[in-house]
């Protein structure tokens, strides 16, 4: 999932200022959580690659902030 997650920032050149993963126990199971931090043109485009993000298969959840 890691390499389908970073794609989304690669295809845009850009390069996540701060990357956090880890596994973590669920009551589903273990599941992976993913932070991560860059800088974008606008909250526009920041959102975009959210929701393209999110409709990764096996991402429960995405959530965008912005200044």
């Amino acid at each position: 999932m890691l390499p389908r997650v970073l794609e989304h920032f690669a295809k845009r050149s850009l390069v996540p200022e701060r990357w956090l993963s880890r596994r973590v126990a669920a009551e589903e199971g273990e599941r992976l959580e993913v932070e991560a931090e860059a800088m974008m043109r606008d909250s526009d485009h920041a959102h975009y690659v959210g929701r393209c993000i999110a409709q990764i298969p096996g991402v429960f959840g995405c959530v965008v902030l912005t200044d």
